[in-house]
């Protein structure tokens, strides 16, 4: 019987992690394409909800821009668990889409300061109703996804890891309560109420 394709990956991961110093480049190429699938389902999935930012950088400019950035830490630095990886992997993608927003749609970003070049009556150039000012690519969804980041960045380390497992690297409940030895019915109360406060925090703040 075939393993799901989550479980391939999990297994994937602590194969490439015990060939990591006999064979290196080779593990860490195998690394970065079992993280690859999980990038790119995250990054649609945010960047389906931001069409302001994804005017400027698709899917693949993220991925590729995280990728790059994943490979270069694994040139310097071995995972010594699936765990690390998984926590590697998130922490890296969760810097670049904050790094993203804030280039594109920060005080100076090119999206916040985007020009037409169709001239008004009186000669001047006019400023395009662009992405960031439309109702559709409103900059308060943008804030949102930053501040979102922003905020699982602070958590304290347990709450943390469980967004990095959970939410940035997709992995099942059961899944994670195997990596962690946890029970699955204290994990899902923990993560029910890692989501709660993180919700009533960011409400809050609005």
């Amino acid at each position: 019987m075939s393993l799901p394709a989550s479980t391939n990956s999990l297994l994937a991961v602590e194969y490439c992690l015990n060939r990591f110093g006999t064979d290196k480049e080779s593990a860490a190429r195998e690394l970065l394409a079992v993280s690859m699938n999980r990038l790119r389902r995250l990054s649609k999935k945010i960047l389906a909800d931001i069409p302001g930012v994804k005017r400027w950088d698709n899917t693949d400019d993220l991925l590729q821009n995280a990728s790059l950035k994943l490979w270069k830490a694994l040139e310097t630095h071995q995972p010594p668990t699936p765990i690390d990886f998984f926590r590697l992997a998130a922490c890296i993608m969760r810097h670049e889409l904050i790094d993203l927003s804030r280039s594109r749609y920060g005080p100076l970003g090119i999206g916040a300061n985007h020009w037409s070049p169709q001239q008004s009556a009186s000669g001047n150039l006019q400023r395009a109703p662009s992405a960031a000012v439309t109702d559709s690519h409103s900059p308060h969804k943008l804030a949102e996804w930053t501040e979102f980041h922003s905020y699982i960045e602070q958590l304290p380390e347990d709450e943390r890891q469980l967004f990095d497992l959970l939410w940035y690297q997709g992995l099942s409940v059961a899944e994670t309560s195997e990596l962690l030895d946890v029970p699955v019915r204290t994990l899902s109360r923990h993560w029910k109420m890692a989501r709660v406060k993180l919700a009533e925090t960011l409400i809050g703040e609005e």
